[in-house]
């Protein structure tokens, strides 16, 4: 795989909803809950990436909860949506992969969680990549 990042999720540039906590050795973006919004800026995507990875905790009350991905502007182009599975805590992350339109350049990323319900997922950070094929 070729990489961009990692975008640090307490390293967002503008947001509503959430709060930002320590967990481990670091911060990380926490009570993302549904209609919560959070914008990074100048995010390089390179050439044709069609990966983002995100280090998600989630509980299994919870599961299932969903972040959109959108580029430019909060009502820009979705480029993909995020399932959040459960990982056992809040604090407990592991990195997920999820497919988006493939995209190139720089560009403003905004997660916006779906929904009106609490307990979407905890951030830690996230990456947007691209599938070599052998």
């Amino acid at each position: 795989m070729d990489r961009t990042g990692p975008v640090e999720a307490e390293s967002y540039a503008q947001g509503g909803g959430f709060a930002t906590h320590a967990a481990g050795t670091g911060s990380v973006l926490g009570s993302f809950d549904g209609g919560d919004w959070v914008r990074y800026d100048d995010v390089d995507f390179g050439t044709g990436r069609d990966l983002l990875v995100a280090s998600i905790g989630g509980e299994r009350p919870y599961a299932g909860g969903r972040i959109e991905v959108r580029i430019d502007s909060a009502t820009g182009p979705v480029v993909g949506t995020v399932r959040v599975e459960n990982t056992g805590g809040w604090d407990t992350y592991l990195d997920q992969t999820f497919r988006i339109t493939p995209t190139s350049g720089t560009h403003d990323v905004y997660l916006n969680a779906l929904g009106t319900a609490p307990g979407v997922a905890n951030i830690d950070h996230f990456s947007v990549e691209k599938v070599i094929s052998q």
